[in-house]
């Protein structure tokens, strides 16, 4: 251990914590076929509609169809809830999720400089981005949590018996602390 500190530095504990790889075996994986299955039908029937409502001269913004999409697979897969993002793109997870994934200039700004600069630095500038992703990251934060407690209680009670979702997976492992697994939560959030 003593020689992993002098390599990594003082955080070299980081890399014992237990990872949540084995939960991704091909089993799991072909047991949420069915899941990627469903939500491609109702993204094309989402996009049938649109185009039927914007006409031939109209344009479809895809990029907010794949990101809730996205958001519907994610939470199927690895949280065992459905969303619904695909039928309802007001819920407060996709408006989260859209804002920290929208491709806008002060995004771009903002993630470019963190690329470059130190995050002590960024987070000294007065941006609002700063406030506005501290907010975001906080609320899903914070909804992944509620999430990873609910979930827990339904193990507890055998209401999650036939869930085979990443978190449920997770919880059962007993690997992790309740903020690691909403950490997880925000990490399959984030890869997207």
């Amino acid at each position: 251990m003593e020689s992993l500190k002098a390599v990594l530095g003082d955080n070299a504990y980081d890399y014992e914590k237990p990872s949540p790889v084995r939960t991704f075996l091909t089993k799991q994986i072909k047991d949420l076929y069915p899941v990627f299955g469903i939500k491609a039908r109702r993204l094309l029937a989402g996009l049938e509609a649109e185009i039927r409502e914007v006409g031939a001269d109209g344009s479809v913004g895809f990029g907010e169809w794949a990101t809730r999409v996205t958001v519907d697979i994610i939470g199927l897969a690895g949280m065992g809830r459905d969303f619904k993002a695909l039928q309802n793109s007001n819920d407060i997870l996709v408006q989260n999720y859209n804002s920290l994934l929208e491709p806008t200039r002060s995004n771009a700004i903002y993630f470019t400089s963190n690329l470059v600069f130190p995050p002590w630095f960024i987070r000294a500038l007065p941006w609002k981005k700063t406030l506005e992703l501290d907010r975001i990251t906080g609320s899903l934060r914070s909804y992944c949590l509620d999430l990873v407690h609910e979930r827990q209680d339904e193990i507890k009670s055998d209401r999650a018996i036939d869930k085979m979702d990443i978190l449920t997976l997770l919880i059962k492992s007993n690997d992790f602390k309740d903020t690691e697994l909403a950490d997880q939560m925000l990490t399959f959030l984030a890869a997207g």
